[in-house]
């Protein structure tokens, strides 16, 4: 069972629009309404790739017993502090014209010490029972910036695997921690370096710091230039599948399939990082190609397995190319 931690989940409010103009009048061509945030998009997808997953987590308001009942429905278990605050509304612009995403996303409502320890109790109870924890997306006002470090020092304490996806301060502290597996955006791993990471090898060395510094394995997401896995023993290049410009919709949930993608492979199917990183560049394609946030179907988040490739392995071995 893999264990999602969803702190701070939201309504995800994709609009789509043609030619998007900022201080215009834009006429909305489509509105697509879902219950989302990074960890809700990760348990989906995990979900759909045939995984047993475990959400815990705050739900505000209504919505929040609605999102639950409606995970329920999916077969997608699931434990949540209820508050009482609504829950955050994000507003997701996408243009398909000119292949853009513009996001406003509310911080959300503040968590009380009380729900905080209810939380805690839960995670304890469950922290046993996983084989891996996952830990994505943003802390909402009243948690602690340091909690992502010690939930991954509680579950690293029960050698459980732990695994972190979050920016801003939640990430710096995070990995503090040492997670087992981290997934940084370029921008993240930008705030994570001291140094420039415009092209891949300073990229590819901001990983190796990473990685010097504790973490196992760095999962670099670099939009429509493809990804790193970058580890102690190996670094493997996932370059970006050929597909149709006209075909990308919307990049939103592409890094949370990516992410449920590759821990699909190597938790539930015990496949080699080369492997498992084939199906997570397969799963980020596939998302990138629909609209909102639905997650396709298992068929199509493997569909580009075979059409990946791989260049790399391990250290001493880099001109080698996978397929």
């Amino acid at each position: 069972m893999i264990l999602v931690i969803s702190l701070n989940p939201a309504i995800d409010r994709t609009v789509t629009v043609e030619n998007f103009q900022v201080g215009s009048l834009n006429r909305v061509v489509q509105v697509q309404s879902a219950y989302c945030g990074k960890a809700i998009n990760v348990a989906r997808a995990l979900h759909t790739l045939g995984d047993t997953v475990h959400v815990l987590g705050f739900a505000g308001g209504e919505d929040g017993r609605k999102m639950a009942s409606q995970l329920e429905g999916l077969g997608i278990a699931n434990q949540f502090v209820y508050t009482q605050a609504p829950m955050r509304v994000n507003i997701k612009i996408a243009d398909g014209v000119q292949h853009t995403l513009t996001e406003l996303n509310e911080a959300g409502a503040p968590i009380s010490e009380e729900h905080l320890l209810a939380f805690l109790k839960l995670y304890h109870d469950n922290i046993t029972h996983c084989q891996a924890v996952v830990m994505s997306g943003s802390i909402p006002p009243g948690v602690p910036l340091d909690f992502y470090a010690t939930l991954i020092e509680i579950a690293k304490g029960n050698n459980i695997l732990t695994v972190l996806d979050s920016s801003g301060q939640a990430l710096l502290q995070g990995v503090q921690a040492n997670p087992h597996i981290i997934k940084p955006n370029l921008d993240e791993l930008n705030s994570l370096s001291q140094h420039p990471c415009e092209s891949l090898s300073q990229q590819l060395l901001a990983c190796e710091a990473l990685v010097q510094k504790g973490v196992d394995q760095v999962l670099l997401t670099r939009g429509g230039q493809g990804a790193v896995c970058v580890g102690l023993e190996e670094c493997l290049t996932a370059q970006p599948v050929d597909i149709a410009h006209a075909t990308v919709k919307s990049t939103v949930g592409a890094g949370d399939c990516f992410l449920a993608g590759y821990l699909h492979g190597i938790i539930s199917q015990g496949l080699s990082n080369t492997q498992a990183l084939t199906i997570a560049a397969s799963c980020g394609t596939a998302m990138v190609q629909t609209e909102g946030t639905t997650i396709p179907t298992a068929e199509k988040l493997l569909h580009w397995v075979t059409q990946v490739k791989i260049i790399g392995g391990k250290y001493g071995q880099s001109n080698s190319t996978y397929q």
